[in-house]
């Protein structure tokens, strides 16, 4: 609900005035946009709170990597917890952490087996890769320019 408000502004709804034309390197549109709200649509403070995420998290995030392989194909109960993992800015990247965040963050609190599976489906994804190997793009690389 957009809490009835009037017409969109602007470049409709999702544009760049959800996230005031900010953009940085491991953030998503949607993150960016959440801190734009936080930091009550001021770009300079936005802008600071966004680098104090980044330098907390240790400049790594994992998000937009999740996102790769959700649309890379997962299955669809994967995609749904992934889907509300995601906004979550303290996902714990230990894996008995990370299954209890799971747990109790996506009430899987019954279903167990799922946060582990969540966590073998994207496990790998929440620590900085040692090697960035972005030249074998699994995108089928070749001559696809």
């Amino acid at each position: 609900g957009l809490g009835g408000a009037g017409l969109p502004a602007a470049g409709g709804w999702g544009g760049s005035n959800r996230t005031l034309g900010i953009t940085m390197e491991g953030f998503t549109e949607e993150d960016i946009a959440k801190a734009v709200d936080h930091c009550d649509n001021d770009r300079i403070k936005t802008m600071k709170y966004l680098s104090k995420l980044k330098a907390k998290s240790g400049g790594y995030n994992w998000k937009p990597e999740v996102e790769k392989r959700m649309a890379s194909g997962m299955d669809s109960a994967m995609k749904g917890l992934c889907e509300k993992l995601l906004p979550y800015a303290n996902v714990p990247i230990k894996q008995k952490t990370f299954v209890n965040f799971a747990k109790n963050s996506l009430a899987l609190q019954r279903q167990p087996h799922l946060a582990e599976k969540l966590w073998t489906t994207i496990g790998d994804l929440m620590r900085k890769p040692v090697v960035a190997d972005e030249e074998e793009g699994a995108e089928g690389g070749i001559g696809s320019v």
